[in-house]
């Protein structure tokens, strides 16, 4: 089965880019242009991980984003790969101490952002199914 990513990014350009890249990759490819509709995306269950840009417009940044995704036991346990143009550690700091499980500068080069995703997608293949904190049912709906 295909890996599942959601891409949370507002700038057309760069999602179009990273979706290409991603399925290229031959990685499934949700996205969004906001933290709202990314967030809605995640809780549906559906997703392996997610890339989130940090510069988000709207209501919500990525670093509001990133705290509602680890403060939810729907979503917690899906790993993050915060990006962002932004200088400086201090933005790395904070997306990590936030829970995120890997942060990648803007510009990037996308074997590296790629090879980030592929480590981070072994990495939960390798946790027993309950450390997600999800327990499926026999009639495969899900409990927390």
């Amino acid at each position: 089965m295909r890996k599942r990513i959601l891409l949370i990014e507002d700038d057309l350009a760069q999602r179009r880019m990273m979706q290409a890249a991603l399925e290229q990759a031959r990685l499934a490819v949700a996205s969004a242009a906001g933290g709202q509709q990314g967030l809605a995306y995640a809780e549906l269950g559906s997703v392996d991980l997610i890339i989130l840009d940090i510069g988000l417009s709207g209501l919500m940044d990525g670093f509001e984003v990133l705290a509602c995704l680890k403060d939810s036991p729907l979503t917690a346990h899906i790993p993050v790969v915060m990006v962002s143009a932004r200088d400086g550690n201090e933005w790395l700091a904070q997306g990590m101490a936030g829970g995120a499980a890997s942060c990648v500068t803007k510009p990037f080069d996308m074997d590296h952002l790629l090879s980030q995703v592929r480590t981070l997608l072994a990495a939960t293949d390798m946790l027993p199914a309950s450390a997600n904190g999800i327990t499926h049912n026999f009639d495969g709906s899900a409990a927390i």
